[in-house]
């Protein structure tokens, strides 16, 4: 039977911490003499410095807030770092973030590949231009424009001296992106959008009308080139409309998800569903709850819902069925709970996008709770008491 490293982990901190119970030094005791690899792998972690660690920890409390987590960690690189939140004990949560993964622990998951560049336009004649293949391709398309394609991003250039807001009919596009697939589009006002997984947007070639709309399905961040002339509009599904003049948002609203939300960085947007209208400043995250129909605001930390743009995912105390979840799309992976109890497990930290999703299996098997079953894209989670 191997060694549950996680019992060690826990009580040598807590010994550090001197708040261990008289039973448990027992416990510690009789665990280190149990063989000489527990004896020195617990003098190894006995000399680790865990003012340090700990102090690192306080960096990253929710209370101090993610952007300084950003600026010290996701620009500087750093790896993993994973909190086991709200269930997992707190101490189990520390060793996750300050101690290195050894090859010896109970669960080594068979690496599954990150998402990469990809997509296909849709012309407005119907035909498809695969993206993936057609690099450093220039092509000239109906409406006056160019489309560039450089393998990562798709760009427009407007080849008349016509406005922005001409009279006449809108010729359109529509960009799609598959699962674990990301695109970059620049419109031909100079608006810049990046398309997450398992998304596709709708738009003019040219835009011919007062208003600058655009069709979103799944997620994506827009920076909007300012035109007080000509709005800019972000038409979802559910009759749901977001407003914009000029500002950087990110909006999400994937079919099979209960919630539509957008959240704004910087500028001024105005959400509408029916009768219903709410205005957001910076900061701010308007929700849409598809089943209550109710429209909601609060003041959040942008970097959880931006954070995917810049390489990165990062939570901050959800549930582990939302974090896999939210990662099927970018994996392509397929998750099945064998014990629905697993799902309500929360937890906090980041992952590199373009890094494999073994290290964080790993980590979240070792902060407790669950443990990981893997089998070519589909992972089984199940709960680590049954």
């Amino acid at each position: 039977m191997r060694p549950d490293y996680r019992i060690l982990f826990s009580l040598i901190l807590k010994e550090r911490l001197e708040i261990l119970k008289p039973s448990e030094v027992e416990e510690l005791k009789k665990w280190v003499a149990e063989c000489s690899h527990h004896r020195e792998l617990y003098e190894r972690l006995s000399r680790k410095d865990w003012a340090s660690a700990l102090a690192r920890y306080d960096e990253i409390d929710v209370e101090k807030g993610l952007m300084k987590y950003h600026r010290r960690y996701v620009r500087r690189k750093v790896g993993y770092l994973w909190i086991a939140a709200a269930v997992a004990v707190l101490f189990i949560g520390l060793t996750v973030l300050f101690l290195p993964v050894r090859k010896d622990y109970p669960e080594v998951v068979r690496a599954i590949t990150p998402g990469m560049s990809r997509a296909e336009l849709v012309l407005s004649d119907g035909s498809v231009w695969n993206l993936e293949t057609a690099v450093k391709e220039k092509r000239v398309m109906a409406g006056h424009a160019e489309a560039y394609n450089s393998g990562t991003r798709l760009s427009y250039k407007q080849l008349s001296d016509v406005s922005v807001c001409p009279a006449g009919k809108a010729v359109y596009n529509e960009l799609r992106v598959p699962t674990g697939g990301e695109y970059q589009l620049t419109l031909s006002d100079g608006t810049k959008v990046w398309l997450n997984s398992q998304s596709r947007l709708r738009y003019p070639v040219v835009f011919t009308d007062s208003i600058r709309s655009v069709e979103l399905t799944g997620e994506a961040y827009f920076e909007v080139a300012h035109d007080k002339h000509c709005p800019f509009h972000v038409q979802l599904r559910d009759h749901i409309r977001v407003e914009v003049l000029g500002t950087s948002f990110n909006v999400r609203n994937y079919p099979d998800e209960e919630i539509a939300e957008t959240v704004l960085e910087e500028g001024c947007v105005r959400i509408i569903k029916d009768m219903r209208m709410a205005q957001l400043t910076p900061g701010m995250k308007a929700v849409y709850g598809k089943r209550a129909g109710d429209l909601s605001t609060e003041k959040v930390n942008t970097e959880l819902y931006t954070s995917w743009r810049n390489g990165q995912f990062v939570f901050q105390n959800e549930r582990l069925e939302t974090i896999l979840h939210k990662l099927s799309r970018w994996y392509e992976i397929h998750v099945f709970f064998q014990h629905e109890s697993a799902k309500d497990l929360i937890f906090s930290g980041n992952i590199r996008k373009y890094d494999t999703i073994e290290k964080l299996l790993e980590a979240i098997g070792t902060a407790g709770g669950v443990r990981f079953g893997v089998k070519g894209n589909t992972i089984t989670v199940f709960a680590e008491d049954k």
